[in-house]
């Protein structure tokens, strides 16, 4: 299995380690209203948002290379698709409440609780996957 996919998930968690200690401000501040931790918080969330599709499509990419994952590939590719509209949505949000607090606004965290709701059940199920693999030596051993 490439390494690229496994590597996009471990960026993934050091990103959502790091964004955690530094809080945000409103969604409707201004940018140039924001505290510095928003600020922070907000450019290392961005990249944890972004690269759950990504690391889902490497990931089904690689998928379609083994029949073993035959089984995994449809989910993921769902999932891809989920999580790059629920994207487009929350970064909407987020843009329209800073010009104009609306109706989307309101819903900003919603959208992007759903966002990692949807992303952690597909990393569970993912995990499960692959132990349950290993321990029935379906996958290879590294050493």
């Amino acid at each position: 299995m490439s390494l690229t996919g496994p590597r996009l998930l471990s960026f993934m968690a050091l990103h959502l380690i790091l964004s955690g200690p530094f809080v945000t401000d409103p969604i409707n501040t201004q940018f140039f209203e924001m505290t510095w931790q928003s600020i922070i918080h907000n450019i290392i969330g961005a990249a944890f948002f972004l690269l759950g599709p990504i690391s889902c499509y490497v990931l089904w990419r690689t998928f379609r290379g083994h029949s073993e994952w035959k089984s995994f590939q449809k989910p993921t590719l769902v999932i891809t698709v989920i999580l790059s509209i629920v994207l487009v949505i929350f970064s909407a949000s987020q843009k329209s409440g800073q010009l104009m607090p609306n109706a989307l606004t309101e819903y900003a965290r919603l959208v992007q609780r759903i966002d990692l709701i949807t992303f952690m059940i597909w990393l569970i199920a993912f995990a499960w996957s692959y132990k349950t693999r290993l321990a029935t030596h379906v996958i290879p051993s590294t050493h």
